[in-house]
């Protein structure tokens, strides 16, 4: 299905999920954590490959930001899909 290899059949079911829900351009926030940072990378490059020509893929690091700074980093951006990395919770 993508570039790079499926690690294991749940994640790419997760995957295609995630896919899925971004296909309508309508407002969505959508929170994906994961123990290992290796998968936002790998996120990321799955929405570059499915997404790239049609929709701009934006990245925002919440280190060091203020919460004015974040704040505006999402009313800035008209459309594609931002994402948010060094989220703490």
């Amino acid at each position: 299905m993508f570039s790079k290899p499926a690690r294991n059949p749940a994640y790419e079911e997760e995957l295609q999920l995630l896919l899925n829900s971004l296909r309508s351009e309508t407002f969505r926030f959508i929170l994906v954590s994961h123990n290992h940072p290796s998968i936002y990378l790998d996120i990321k490059a799955a929405l570059r490959e499915h997404f790239g020509g049609n929709r701009k893929i934006h990245e925002f690091s919440f280190a060091s930001k203020t919460p004015s700074e974040s704040r505006d980093a999402v009313v800035r951006l008209d459309k594609g899909i931002l994402l948010l990395r060094d989220v703490e919770y």
